[in-house]
């Protein structure tokens, strides 16, 4: 299982924090990719250059990881938000042409958020496909201050697996190697 980190490939980026908050000093992260320039903008400088550089390092990295797996016989799954601009890099492009990917939204599996998280796999996962039934609340996203003065965004809290989704993510594999033998 790969998580290639998704901060700098997150559509979140192109929301404003509100005025009120950034008046009290909440960040207002900009975004640093577009489906234009999915490997970062060519303009970017200084720290938010090196992130974007380091991530790409990380996707080229995973990716290769997938196609070793392809090669070798070996099930892998790669995650990320299923709007996240990483899917759309030179390296995840022709993965998501050739494997399977797999949506799920993390409310149905105990969040409370409604996310849409995308697990591209070399085998069906058929314990990885559960959508929002519309049946259920879910929780506004939130910006807050911490005592400790920083700021939390609920988008990093749902970096986490709810507990179900752990266990039916562990399961697909169990039960992909059970078919096999």
């Amino acid at each position: 299982l790969l998580g290639p980190p998704c901060g700098t490939a997150s559509r979140a980026r192109n929301i404003p924090i509100k005025r009120k908050l950034r008046a009290k000093g909440a960040p207002n992260p900009q975004p640093l990719r577009s489906s234009e320039h999915p490997l970062g903008f060519p303009w970017l400088k200084g720290l938010n250059k090196v992130k974007v550089q380091a991530a790409n390092a990380l996707y080229e990295f995973s990716s290769r990881i997938a196609w070793l797996c392809d090669e070798y016989d070996v099930l892998f799954t790669i995650e990320n938000p299923l709007n996240s601009l990483m899917w759309e890099t030179t390296y995840f492009r022709p993965l998501v042409d050739k494997f399977q990917l797999h949506v799920v939204d993390a409310c149905e599996y105990g969040s409370q958020h409604k996310k849409a998280t995308a697990f591209l796999a070399n085998f069906k996962a058929s314990r990885l496909l559960q959508r929002c039934r519309g049946d259920h609340e879910h929780a506004a996203w939130k910006v807050k201050k911490l005592d400790n003065g920083d700021w939390s965004f609920d988008t990093a809290k749902e970096a986490e697996y709810p507990l179900k989704l752990a266990r039916e993510l562990a399961a697909a594999f169990i039960d992909e190697w059970q078919s096999r033998g």
